[in-house]
C-alpha cells in the first residue's frame, strides 16, 4: 500500500470521527440555542473540532512515517499526481454542490447558524470525497 493511500485512509477515519462528534455536538447545542444567540456560542465547538483534526492527522501521519520511512520521504510519481488531480476534481464538484445546497437551504429557512454548519459540513464532505476517491483509485489501480 502506497504512503499516499495510507494517508488517505488515516484522514478519512480522522474526518469521519471528528465529523460525527461535530454533528452530534452541533445538534445538541443548536436545538437548545435560541435563534438570537448567534454563532458565537458555537465557536468553542468549532475550535475543538479543528483541534481534533489537526492533532489526530499529525499523529496519524507520524505513525505512517514511522512504520514506512522509505515511502514517507519519496516524491509523488505520475500516478500519484493523476490520482490526486482526479480526486481533487471530484472533490471540488462535491464542494460546489454542497455550497449551492447550503445557500438554497438558507433561502428557505433563513437561519445563519444552519448556513454556517451546512457550509462547514460541505467542506468536510468534500474532503471525505477526495480522500475516499484517492483510496479507491489506489485500490483500483487507476
Amino acid at each position: 500500500m502506497a504512503f499516499q493511500e495510507k494517508s488517505a485512509w488515516v484522514m478519512m477515519v480522522v474526518l469521519l470521527i471528528a465529523g460525527l462528534l461535530y454533528v452530534n455536538s452541533m445538534l445538541a447545542i443548536e436545538t437548545n440555542l435560541p435563534d438570537e444567540a448567534g454563532t458565537i456560542a458555537l465557536v468553542p465547538i468549532f475550535g475543538v473540532y479543528v483541534g481534533i483534526i489537526v492533532i489526530a492527522s499529525i499523529i496519524g501521519q507520524i505513525a505512517i512515517a514511522i512504520f514506512s520511512p522509505s515511502e514517507a520521504s519519496s516524491d509523488l510519481d505520475e500516478r500519484d499526481e493523476l490520482i490526486s488531480a482526479k480526486a481533487g476534481n471530484f472533490s471540488g464538484m462535491a464542494l460546489g454542490a454542497g455550497i449551492v445546497g447550503s445557500l438554497i437551504s438558507y433561502l428557505w429557512f433563513q437561519n445563519g447558524n444552519w448556513l454556517f454548519h451546512a457550509v462547514f459540513l460541505s467542506l468536510m464532505a468534500s474532503a471525505l470525497v477526495e480522500y475516499g476517491l484517492k483510496a479507491f483509485y489506489y485500490r483500483r489501480g487507476y
